[in-house]
C-alpha cells in the first residue's frame, strides 16, 4: 500500500488480504504522524536556534565590567560609565 502524497509505502505478508490492508494503513498512519512530528520539532529547533544564537564570544551585544567601572555595547562601540547604566541611561548605549 502506498500514500500516494509522499510516496510512504507499507506491506504486510499475512494470508487475508483485509488483514494486510489494515496492518499496512496502520503503518502508513504512524509513520505519517512520526513524519509530522518530526517535522513540527525541526521547525520549532531551528527558530529556537534562530533566536539564542550560537552562544559564542561574538554573539555578545554588551560588557559590563565592574572592575574598569564601564559598559561598552558590541554592536556600535560606544562606552559609558558603570554608575551612569546603573541608573538607567541605557539609551546612550544605542
Amino acid at each position: 500500500m502506498t500514500h500516494l502524497p509522499t510516496g510512504t509505502q507499507a506491506c504486510s505478508a499475512l494470508k487475508s488480504q483485509a488483514q494486510n490492508k489494515v496492518l499496512a494503513l496502520a503503518v502508513i498512519k504512524a509513520r505519517l504522524v512520526e513524519q509530522s512530528k518530526h517535522a513540527e520539532t525541526e521547525k520549532r529547533n531551528s527558530n529556537r536556534k534562530a533566536q539564542l544564537g550560537t552562544g559564542e564570544r561574538s554573539d555578545k551585544i554588551r560588557t559590563i565590567a565592574y572592575q574598569r567601572g564601564r559598559v561598552e555595547s558590541h554592536t556600535n562601540g560606544k562606552r559609558m560609565k558603570i554608575r551612569d547604566y546603573e541608573k538607567g541611561e541605557v539609551d546612550r548605549l544605542h
